[in-house]
């Protein structure tokens, strides 16, 4: 019934659900212009800060009869889906421990934004894992994480936030649960390329 009810939100205010994705753009795109003045560094080269993923200049081209999405159905099709199962479950389980649905939507705010968080980490490479690749190593990413981290815990802990969004408080403990339950989605898109970087390398053995 709650959930039925923010659906219901949802459709009659679609601004609201542009305004938090842009809210999410908009934190991630001034984490990196923050840097530039930081590092001295142009916004060009705040752009192409990142390493190259190992041997990528070794890789054969792709295929010209390859779809674009080909070997991206953990990123397009698993990872999609485990957020939406999590948040879903989140929301059932707060709602029907506490019946507040200010305090379900907040659980599923949260997981949300922590999944496209944890999602930025493993988006630097489609082939290898974010440690191979370097989990530290663009600091600019880095800003603009964190700025998104902050700006969610003012969603959720001030009051005018409160009122705007319709969220409410946690505790500490309920903030590391939807902190961990989110990052199943990292966790999953890691293995998968593990696998699939072992399967690429035996095959070109």
């Amino acid at each position: 019934m709650g959930l039925n009810t923010d659906l219901e939100g949802l459709f009659r205010e679609p601004a609201l659900a542009i305004l938090l994705y842009l809210a999410g753009t908009i934190g991630k795109l001034a984490g990196v212009f923050l840097m530039v003045p930081m590092r001295k560094i142009t916004v060009r080269e705040a752009w192409t800060i990142d390493p190259f993923e190992p041997k990528a200049m070794k890789r054969k081209p792709r295929c010209r009869r390859e779809k674009i999405q080909s070997g991206l159905g953990n990123f397009l099709i698993g990872y999609p889906l485990l957020m939406t199962i999590v948040a879903i479950g989140l929301f059932m389980v707060e709602f029907n421990r506490t019946g507040h649905v200010e305090s379900a939507r907040t659980w599923v705010f949260l997981s949300i934004i922590f999944f496209e968080l944890y999602q930025a980490f493993a988006s630097r490479s489609t082939l290898f894992p974010s440690i191979k690749v370097g989990l530290f190593k663009n600091r600019a990413l880095l800003g603009a994480i964190l700025l998104s981290f902050i700006v969610a815990l003012c969603a959720v802990y001030l009051p005018k936030m409160n009122h705007l969004f319709g969220t409410s408080p946690l505790t500490i403990l309920e903030l590391l649960i939807v902190l961990i339950l989110s990052s199943v989605g990292f966790i999953y898109l890691e293995i998968s390329k593990h696998l699939r970087s072992k399967r690429l390398a035996l095959t070109a053995d």
